[in-house]
Parts: C-alpha cells; sequence; structure tokens
C-alpha cells in the first residue's frame, strides 16, 4: 500500500511539473508563456495588458505559478503593465521591460519581496498607486524622464530603498540626497525607508506629503523648518526610532494618524496654530509620558491618544469643544488631567474607553485638576464626576484674534493674587497690536503680566502687515539639543543675540540662578539643568526682533 501512495504521488508531481512546464495562454490581445526549466514568465504581443484584480477568479492567468516565477520578460509591443499583474509573486529577481511600456498599474509589483530594481523605461508616464508595496529588496528607484504620477503609497514598506533618482529633466518630480520631492522641492513627497540617521528638511519644503516617512524605522531625528505649514496624513506612521518631535508654529495642520506606532516617541512639542488633535494621531505611541495641547485646538478627534499606555498627564486647553470617542482609551495610567475650561464640555465614558478592552484610566486614582470657580459644574457632569475633582487656582486662558496672525501662551491655573504673564508672537507679514478683554483694551505690549483676581479670557490682537522677522529668516534661529538634560544653546546665523528669556508653560518667567547665559562663537548657551523637566518657552531678543521657541527639558 505505501508503495503504491509513493507511486501515485509521484506521478501527480511529475504530472504538475509538466502542466507548469506547458503554462501559457492568452490574457486580453496579448500571449504569455511560463517556462518552469527556467523559472521564466514572457509576455508578448501588441497593446495593453489587463488589469486584474484581488478576487481569485480576477488574478493574473499566470497567478498559479507565482511561487516558481524568478525572471519576467516582457517584449517589445506591450503598452501597460495592468494592475496586480505580478502581485505576489514573491520570488521574481529581475523583470525587464521595454521602452514600448507607458503605463505601470495599480499593485503591479505589490509584495514582490525579493527583486532588488526596476528599470523604468523613459517612455513611462503612469506609476500607480501600491506599485512597489513591500518590495523589501528594492534599494534604488529610477523616476525617468516622463513620468507625471506616481502614485499613493506606492514605496511603503520598501525597507531597504536607500535612494530615489530623478532624471533632471524630469517636469514633475525632483531628488535631493536620494529624497524624493515634487519639481519645485516644495512638497517632500517620500524619504527612503533604508536610509539611516538624522535629517534635516529644505527650508523651502512647504508640504509634508501623505506617508512620506512611513515605517523609516532607522530615521533617528528629522528637522522641520518654519516653511512648512501642512503635515498630511501617516507622515510619522512606525517610526519607532524617533524619541523627540519639534513641530514648527508655522505648521497649520497635522493629518491623521501622523505619529501611530512610534512607540519610543518621549515628547512633542505641537505648534500653536493647530485647531484639532486629528484621528489616531498619537495611537500607541507608548512611551509618550505627557502632552500639552496647543491653546488654538478645538477638537480632539477619535482614538487620537489610544494605547498611549505610560501618558500620565494632559494640559487641555479652553480652546478644546468637543472630544471623540476613545480619544483616550487604553490610557490606563493617566493620572492627571489638567483642564483649563471653566466650563465642563460634554463628553461621553467612551471618550476614556467604555469597557475592559480599552483599559480606561481608573477614575478613583486620576486627578482632574480644574479651574476653583468650576468644581461644582464639573462635579454635576456625569462623565466628568468619575474623576478626583480638585480646584486649582483661577483660568487665565489667552487666545489671539486670528490664528493664521499670531498665537499666545500663558493660559493655565494660577493662585489667587499671583502674577499671570501671557504673551503674543506675531506671524510672518503680521504684527501684534494689543490685548483686549470684553472689547477694552488692557495693554499694548505683547508680554503682558497682571495679578490673577478672576477667570479671565484675553485676546491678543493682531493684524496682517509685515514686520519683525520673516519665515524665511526664522530658520537660521536654532536651539540645540532640543530636548536637553540641562544646557542648550542658541544659534542665530544672521542677527546678533540680545537677550534670552525663558518661561514656564504659564508664561511666568524663570529667573532661578541656574540659568547661566554664556557666549561661545556667537552662541548664548542657557543652562536649565536645575529646572524641572517639562516644556519652557525660549524668548530670543534679536536686533531685528523677537522669536519665540519650546525646548523640552528631561
Amino acid at each position: 500500500m505505501k508503495i503504491r501512495i509513493i507511486l501515485f504521488a509521484a506521478v501527480m508531481l511529475l504530472g504538475m511539473a509538466d502542466v507548469f512546464a506547458q503554462l501559457g495562454g492568452t490574457t486580453g490581445s496579448l500571449t504569455w508563456k511560463f517556462e518552469a526549466n527556467t523559472n521564466t514568465l514572457t509576455i508578448s504581443g501588441e497593446g495593453d495588458m489587463p488589469n486584474y484584480s484581488d478576487y481569485e477568479v480576477h488574478f493574473a492567468p499566470w497567478y498559479i505559478a507565482r511561487n516558481d516565477i524568478h525572471n519576467v520578460v516582457i517584449e517589445t509591443g506591450v503598452t501597460s503593465i495592468g494592475n496586480r499583474a505580478f502581485y505576489y509573486c514573491e520570488k521574481m529577481t529581475s523583470i525587464s521591460i521595454p521602452n514600448t511600456v507607458t503605463k505601470i498599474g495599480n499593485k503591479a509589483f505589490c509584495f514582490c519581496f525579493e527583486v532588488p530594481f526596476i528599470n523604468i523605461p523613459d517612455n513611462v508616464i503612469s506609476i500607480g498607486n501600491m506599485v512597489c508595496y513591500a518590495c523589501s529588496k528594492l534599494t534604488v528607484f529610477n523616476v525617468t524622464p516622463n513620468v507625471t504620477n506616481i502614485g499613493n503609497s506606492a514605496f511603503d514598506y520598501c525597507t531597504s530603498l536607500l535612494s530615489f533618482n530623478v532624471a533632471g529633466e524630469n517636469n514633475n518630480y525632483a531628488s535631493e540626497n536620494g529624497v524624493l520631492f515634487d519639481k519645485n522641492k516644495t512638497t517632500l513627497i517620500r524619504y527612503p525607508e533604508g536610509k539611516e540617521g538624522a535629517y534635516n528638511i529644505p527650508n523651502n519644503v512647504k508640504s509634508i506629503d501623505d506617508g512620506a516617512f512611513l515605517n523609516c524605522r532607522h530615521l533617528t531625528s528629522v528637522t522641520i523648518p518654519n516653511s512648512v505649514t501642512i503635515i498630511k496624513n501617516k507622515v510619522f506612521y512606525y517610526c519607532n526610532t524617533l524619541t523627540s518631535m519639534n513641530i514648527p508654529n508655522s505648521v497649520k495642520d497635522i493629518g491623521d494618524e501622523t505619529f501611530s506606532f512610534c512607540t519610543n516617541l518621549i515628547s512633542v512639542i505641537l505648534p500653536n496654530g493647530i485647531t484639532r488633535i486629528g484621528n489616531a494621531t498619537f495611537m500607541n505611541c507608548m512611551n509618550l509620558t505627557s502632552i500639552i495641547i496647543p491653546n488654538c485646538v478645538t477638537k480632539i478627534e477619535a482614538s487620537a491618544f489610544f494605547g498611549c499606555v505610560n501618558l500620565t498627564s494632559v494640559t487641555i486647553p479652553c480652546s478644546v469643544a468637543s472630544f471623540e470617542n476613545r480619544s483616550f482609551a487604553a490610557c490606563y495610567k493617566l493620572s492627571l488631567i489638567i483642564n483649563l475650561n471653566p466650563k465642563p464640555v460634554s463628553i461621553s465614558p467612551c471618550v476614556f474607553g467604555s469597557n475592559v478592552s480599552c483599559y480606561p484610566p481608573d477614575f478613583d486614582s486620576c486627578t482632574l485638576r480644574v479651574p476653583t470657580s468650576a468644581v461644582l459644574a464639573y462635579q454635576s457632569d456625569y462623565v466628568w464626576n468619575m474623576f478626583i475633582i480638585e480646584g486649582d487656582g483661577i483660568s487665565v486662558n489667552p487666545k489671539a484674534n486670528n490664528s493664521e496672525y499670531g498665537y499666545t501662551t500663558g493660559n493655565g491655573l494660577y493662585e489667587t493674587g499671583s502674577i499671570a504673564t501671557v504673551t503674543a508672537t506675531a506671524y510672518e507679514h503680521c504684527r501684534f497690536l494689543n490685548w483686549t478683554r470684553n472689547g477694552e483694551e488692557v495693554s499694548s505690549h505683547n508680554l503682558y503680566s497682571f495679578s490673577v483676581t478672576e477667570d479671565i479670557e484675553l485676546v491678543a490682537n493682531f493684524e496682517n502687515d509685515g514686520t519683525g522677522i520673516t519665515t524665511l529668516e526664522i530658520p537660521a534661529i536654532n536651539i540645540y539639543p532640543n530636548p536637553t538634560t540641562g544646557e542648550f544653546k542658541v544659534q542665530n546665523l544672521k542677527f546678533k543675540i540680545q537677550s534670552v528669556e525663558i518661561f514656564d508653560v504659564y508664561g511666568r518667567l524663570q529667573s532661578h540662578s541656574s540659568l547661566v547665559t554664556r557666549h561661545e562663537n556667537g552662541e548664548a548657551v542657557m543652562d536649565i539643568s536645575e529646572l524641572p523637566a517639562g516644556i519652557y518657552f525660549v524668548k530670543i531678543t534679536t536686533e531685528k526682533g523677537v522669536v519665540m521657541r519650546k525646548v523640552v527639558k528631561r
């Protein structure tokens, strides 16, 4: 019996090998042939290759032999490579594409794990979505002269990719140091996942495209210049070696899932101009311990901090008007919420996790700190009253009349009779006018100090005028290292530094004796080693104007 079974299996294997040796047929107007002895697939004929789908009945006809295809030869006359043409040909190591091909479809080489190089012909115009998705051996991608479109997620999870090389005569794309940009280099499209170390984004970049740094697991730090105004979705998704991020105040919008799965991210300085924390922006940032939400944010969207399992404190400004479901779910170590709003925003329990799988914080040990005048209102709310509620002084809430013109600092909770200091900083082509309360001017100085006696909302009024240091000049003023454990340097490449002052997050000037300033090679050196860990604002006064920067003290 065993002999018969073995003989039958051998016959079956020989039969399959014979079938594979004779695989071939037609697809659309083209013919194809797979030769098992050379593991080569040849496609020939005139015209476009059909598009294929993920559904089994619509797979490419050679899909049955995908695990045996090592080489692909597309002969002259074929004018396109269809969608999913070589989907999951995971052992393919080479492909020859003729110059007659002008279009490469979506997912054409998706999951071709072993292909090290794809030679794109000069006549190719369009490269589809996810075209090289998970081509983990691909090291270089050449963008030829006539390419006008590269689809979304075209190079996601190409973990060995080191360089994009764009032909100089291409009118739509450019490359610099292996990084892919649009032609004018104002949009950073894709950073190669295999590159290691730190990266400084060029000063003329205005937008960082969807997934530009996605899965760049060897990227240790990124410097974002003040020219950048938009950071799109999933930009730093799965960049799990990033430990800190300083986003300049020029940025007006940060997309969804921007820092999702940045598991080693410890500190983030968010810009003052953003109005929302997007969906899953910090989801599963497992080492993030605290966050200060800027004063212009009005919405914290779904799952924004979901799974930040070591998040212990959150500061929420008065501007926040809504929390979406699960925005702080699975933050089960959350022990302190500083909510500056004197009126509780209505929320559902789902914000903090409504079931065991969401790991809600322990409400009985999580302190909600609110303005003293608001304690009763929070105790009367059916969700907020689950926390331990403490009154912690008087709410000071400064805000800009227009977030496009400037930003404010100094919001927080203050003791009765203490001195609060609020600051107003104008953006490029704008200037500060005055501070008003209930429509009446209270100060014409951008740095305003006053005695705190009751909850107060102040408006910093700006106008579009064009005074002060311009956006293009601000990048010349650098703070490093940031974060710091003690000393940091202020470098100014264009203007003479007149003074450097340090303020805490409540806008209070830090006059501790340890704040020693000295100058080395034209740089101001500050020592904040004796200050508590946290976020501080650095006011840098130059001969041309004032710049406010943030620094993180660990």
